[in-house]
């Protein structure tokens, strides 16, 4: 059966069907805010033109169809909106501030839906639930949120030489056709030396006995405009990753997990990821197998600014180029460590970023016994593209920086230009239904890619997940029949076998 809508079974309907009142709700709020500001007292005329301001900007946007972006608008104004309103309250606006609160909370709530029925979603029978609206909105409200504080942050950040970035740019893709790394990209990741040394001491997080990994990367970025910037981040150029091993019996096979974009603090990743079903103390307890958890570059410990991944996207396309090399590259000599420690087999578990870097190196490590993307961007340029503001787009159209060039830059690590080398039966797939920021079609781009592996659809969004008991089910069943071979799980994971 084809996750695809209307493939072999009912094309998606809407999340929502509303009449005419609903669809133009912004409109009357609008009228009544006006109203209201008219009947009131001057220092509640700020809040109140704010959050008619956001109803009218959604107005529009609907007349003109603008789609996404106005919907991640909309949450900034609605989130204005019922801040004015608190702000107001506190004044002692009364019932004019409740008002504005509830104006501001209906504007997020038109952005939600707007965004829902604009973005595609998984076929509702591909689904093992279908999300209840309490769960699309609020995760499509948070989905929303994280992308509109994403382009805020593009906003607000200094302005950087555009031309000479596309000069560097058009220089990398035209080194990269002569070196043969557009017919071959797999070329363009060079296998490391072993990892030889690393430094391990003990801790405890959460309550959770493990191991703190560390070693040298030794990586030096290929691209030579920004080789000399990377190399200059100090705290990225050790390697870490966090390790549940058993220290006694027989040696285990060990799953390599790789977080998402701005993780990579294991105190938060840990709760944040149990919840959704994916605790690794428990697959390591359960499953009998050792875990790595891998913190990629610039993430973490290893971030060069207060912010996790700040230098991945948004200094210089090509530091996201030497970013993914080096992560590449360290989880090449990980592997081999864990290799070399006794694990037999070796998987590859990623979220959401992690899932674009688990995918691509499942098609370079031709020994790796199971992949299991989840979330997964498979197309950086286009995503990163629409994260920008309108006004920096058009700074870098007419600076000749097309999305085409940026896709051209990223096209070395696009897991979609390289082959799956992980046997077919051991590739698992993981897609969200409602996803706003790695949209549902980017999983069924790499399912197609990867000839239709194994395909699970939870209900939910990229930051809200539900069913998370089946999944972690789905995933241990996986993770017994490929990486265990077979061999009885032990924990509540049996179940799922």
């Amino acid at each position: 059966m084809s996750p695809h809508p209307g493939a072999d079974g009912p094309a998606l309907r809407p999340p929502l069907r509303a009449g005419w009142l609903l669809t133009w709700a912004p409109g009357w709020a609008v009228i009544a805010l006006v109203a209201t500001a008219w009947r009131s007292p001057w220092w509640a005329a700020p809040p109140l033109a704010v959050a008619a301001l956001g109803h009218l900007w959604l107005c529009i946007a609907h007349l003109r169809g603008a789609g996404y972006a106005s919907a991640r608008r909309s949450v900034v104004w609605s989130a204005l909106a019922i801040w004015s309103g608190v702000f107001a309250f506190a004044a002692g606006a009364g019932w004019i501030a409740g008002l504005v609160v509830g104006f501001g909370a209906l504007v997020g709530w038109a952005g939600v839906r707007h965004s829902l029925r604009e973005l595609p979603h998984a076929p509702i029978d591909h689904v093992a639930k279908e999300p209840t609206r309490k769960v699309l909105y609020l995760g499509g409200g948070l989905d929303l949120s994280m992308t509109a504080w994403w382009e805020a942050g593009a906003a607000l950040r200094r302005g950087v030489p555009l031309e000479r970035i596309r000069e560097q740019l058009e220089r990398a893709c035209s080194r990269y056709e002569a070196m043969g790394w557009d017919e071959h990209p797999e070329e363009a990741f060079e296998t490391p030396p072993m990892l030889e040394k690393a430094k391990l001491h003990g801790r405890r997080i959460g309550g959770e006995p493990l191991e703190v990994m560390g070693f040298d990367s030794e990586f030096e970025a290929f691209d030579p405009e920004v080789a000399e910037a990377f190399t200059a981040h100090r705290r990225n150029r050790e390697a870490r990753a966090y390790l549940w091993r058993h220290a006694r019996g027989p040696t285990r096979p060990a799953l390599i997990s790789i977080h998402g974009f701005g993780m990579g603090d294991p105190r938060i990743d840990l709760r944040w990821l149990r919840v959704r079903g994916w605790d690794m103390a428990e697959v390591h307890r359960g499953l009998d197998i050792d875990v790595a958890y891998y913190v990629l570059p610039l993430h973490g410990d290893r971030r060069t600014g207060r912010r996790s991944g700040n230098g991945f996207f948004n200094q210089h396309p090509l530091l996201t180029n030497a970013a993914i090399a080096q992560a590449i590259w360290d989880l090449r000599r990980l592997t081999g460590w864990l290799r070399a420690q006794g694990a037999p087999r070796v998987g590859i578990h990623g979220i959401s970023l992690g899932g674009y870097v688990g995918a691509l190196y499942a098609s370079l490590d031709p020994d790796l016994a199971v992949a299991m993307p989840t979330i997964p961007a498979v197309d950086l340029a286009p995503l990163i593209w629409r994260q920008l503001p309108g006004f920096r787009r058009r700074q870098w159209r007419d600076a000749g920086l097309e999305p085409e060039l940026l896709q051209r830059a990223w096209s070395l690590h696009q897991p979609l230009r390289h082959a799956p080398q992980v046997p077919p039966p051991a590739r698992m797939l993981v897609g969200a239904f409602a996803d706003r920021i790695t949209p549902p079609d980017e999983t069924l781009r790499l399912w197609e890619h990867w000839d239709h592996p194994e395909l699970f659809w939870f209900p939910g969004t990229h930051l809200v997940w539900r069913g998370g008991d089946a999944l972690q089910m789905r995933w241990g069943a996986h993770l017994a029949a490929h990486l265990r071979r077979g061999e009885r799980p032990m924990s509540r994971f049996r179940e799922g076998v």
